[in-house]
């Protein structure tokens, strides 16, 4: 096969044949079903902190409402003073904020929890569907089995 050239003094060009662009192909389907999954797993990871930063929110809000009001808020979403005028969802939507209180038992109690939203794609993210906050400051995530996965997932 006599090499194509164009123009007098050009380099020589040939042109791909239909194996080169199947090995072409073949390598970009590799490489593509090789980072996928990865980056997949990373924009779950990344979404977490969505939840992650709403918990501490509302940490923040309720030692502030404690600090004014001598007792923590039940209420999530009305406004102060009557509760942390917080949003119920995460920026996102992909977690759900909750706020169980017992501000009638004394002692001043409450527990802030996200919990994935089934309409968003972080139902996906199997070991850390809920997160939860206490007054103590202790953190803890569960896998959708309840199972304890905080080393997992609060990092």
């Amino acid at each position: 096969m006599q090499p194509r050239t164009i123009g007098a003094g050009s380099a020589h060009q040939y042109a791909f044949g239909l194996l080169e662009l199947l090995v072409a192909l073949a390598i970009v389907a590799i490489l593509t079903s090789i980072a996928l999954p990865g980056y997949r797993r990373f924009v779950l990871r990344s979404h977490r902190i969505e939840a992650l930063h709403a918990l501490l929110e509302v940490q923040g809000s309720q030692e502030r409402f404690f600090v004014q009001h001598n007792r923590y808020a039940d209420s999530l979403t009305a406004a102060v003073p009557d509760g942390l005028g917080l949003a119920s969802r995460t920026p996102g939507a992909f977690y759900e904020i909750q706020l169980d209180a017992q501000p009638d038992d004394g002692a001043g109690h409450y527990l802030a929890r996200a919990s994935v939203t089934a309409e968003s794609g972080q139902a996906e993210d199997l070991p850390c569907q809920s997160f939860t906050l206490d007054e103590l400051g202790n953190r803890r995530a569960a896998d959708a089995s309840g199972a304890d996965q905080t080393a997992v997932c609060w990092r």
